[in-house]
Order: structure tokens, then sequence, then C-alpha cells
């Protein structure tokens, strides 16, 4: 394994950001059919590069030499005008995906790191995410990363 590298995503990362963001849909599909269906592609091409031309996002690939090995996409999120809410700027991680050979090397901290001092230069103060219950390894890690429980949602099916 040679240095892994984090570096802002650009159109010619579609193909493995496609790839990544393809597996961890089928991973989410997989344990939950009843919310998530199956589908192909998440983005299109020209759906993709929108998002990199968004001054609100924050599209990140890691590599191991020239080789993709995971991504991170965080959102910029301004705060909603509320009297009751102290007015933080927050970064949403809402993908993280580490190609399954790379998991436990540092990938996953490297991208969500880097991800945290790009949403701090855009003015953010906090980051959040979300993690599903079924994925215990992730909630693992982030806790490792220093993230807490924020809130808990919670269905019932009618």
């Amino acid at each position: 394994m040679a240095e892994i590298t984090v570096r802002p995503m650009s159109p010619a990362d579609f193909p493995a950001f496609d790839r990544f963001d393809a597996a961890l849909h089928k991973m989410h599909q997989q344990a939950r059919p009843d919310l998530f269906a199956p589908c192909g592609h998440l983005f299109t091409l020209r759906e993709f590069e929108g998002v990199l031309d968004s001054p609100d996002e924050i599209a990140l690939i890691a590599e191991d030499g020239c080789k993709p090995v995971g991504i991170c996409m965080a959102t910029i999120k301004e705060p909603p005008p509320a009297p009751f809410l102290h007015p933080v700027k927050a970064a949403h991680i809402g993908d993280l995906f580490v190609a399954e050979e790379y998991r436990r090397a540092g990938v996953g901290k490297a991208l969500v790191l880097a991800a945290q001092r790009a949403a701090k230069e855009k003015g953010a103060g906090r980051v959040t995410l979300m993690v599903w219950p079924f994925n215990q390894e992730a909630l693992g890690f982030y806790e490792k990363l220093g993230f807490s429980t924020r809130s808990i949602t919670l269905e019932a099916e009618l």
C-alpha cells in the first residue's frame, strides 16, 4: 500500500465516485429493502459536475497512488432562521465509502478529517452525519473520531 492521499474530486473521478456510491447504496438497499430501491446510478455525470461546482459541497477522493480507494461527500448547510436555535452553520456528511480492502487502514479517518478541515474553511462550526443502526461498524468508527449521538429518529410502519 502506497501513501494514501486525499484530494478534491474532479469530473474525471466520476467513474470511481459512481462505483463507490453504487456500492454504498447497495449496502443500504440490502439492509433496508423497505426503504431503498435497487438502482444502478444515483447521479448522472452532469449532476456530479453540478455537485463539484457548488460552493456548498465538499467532494473528496482518497487514493493509494493513482488508485481510488474511498470517497467522502458533505454539504454545507446554513442554520434555519429560528429564534430558539443557535445559528451554527454545519457540514453534513452524506456519503463516506472506503473500498473493503482498505478498511481499517486509516482511509476513512483521512477522508473525515479532510472533510472537517474543508468544512471549517467554509465557515462550518460542526459536522453532522447519520448512521443506520444496521451499520454498527460505522457507528463505532465515528465514535472513535469523536462523534456522539445528537438525536435518534424512530419509525413505525402503518
